[in-house]
């Protein structure tokens, strides 16, 4: 290929489970062209790089499941650092993907904060909802274990608990969440509500 034309590159097809690969383009130059040398060429190698397992976190990425493993690592992370003290490259690390790969599936960190509050609250409503028992047989029984639920999920959970609450993400970042949300705030009110209800008017605190 002389000097005036393109630089083309041959791309060879990567392996089925090989880890994602990056191409980078190294170009060698020979001298200008002589009697015995009738042009410069140049040649254009295309040499692929790809993720050590230095450079992976704990958990390796499975192709077919990029944003799973993304939020799983950014569970670890929360649980480690809490929900500020990591980068979005941090977390593409820790999933073993390149500093790119994430914006595949969300627009930035904090999308992938929501993401993981929203699936926080999801489980959290369910909890609620199956400790509350609709007040069932008898609402202050019932309380009781809702509260106890509460307090386990935030021992169990702590990740998700902190991205719910301590991230600082607002509700109304997407729909989904703020649906999430409502439901499992919703099973509170609601077991208030009733509980008031037992008690006699003259006994209410005033509102």
């Amino acid at each position: 290929m002389t000097s005036g034309s393109g630089a083309g590159t041959d791309r060879a097809s990567p392996r089925r489970g090989a880890p994602e690969k990056t191409s980078v383009l190294t170009l060698r130059r020979y001298p200008a062209a002589t009697a015995d040398r009738p042009g410069a060429t140049v040649h254009v190698k295309a040499i692929y790089m790809s993720w050590s397992k230095d450079d992976r976190g704990p958990r390796g990425y499975h192709h077919g499941n990029l944003k799973e493993a993304l939020l799983r690592a950014a569970l670890e992370l929360i649980a480690q650092k809490g929900p500020a003290g990591f980068t979005f490259a941090e977390a593409a690390r820790w999933a073993g993907v390149s500093p790119a790969a994430p914006y595949r599936h969300f627009r930035d960190r904090d999308e992938l904060l929501a993401s993981v509050a929203l699936r926080g609250f999801e489980r959290f409503a369910i909890v609620l909802e199956q400790a509350w028992d609709d007040g069932r047989p008898q609402p202050f029984a019932a309380l009781d274990r809702l509260g106890k639920a509460y307090l386990e999920f935030a021992r169990a959970e702590p990740a998700y608990y902190s991205a719910m609450f301590e991230a600082g993400i607002p509700l109304a970042t997407s729909p989904e969440l703020r649906e999430a949300g409502e439901r499992a705030f919703a099973v509170l009110r609601g077991a208030s509500e009733m509980l008031c209800a037992q008690v006699p008017p003259n006994s209410r605190p005033q509102s």
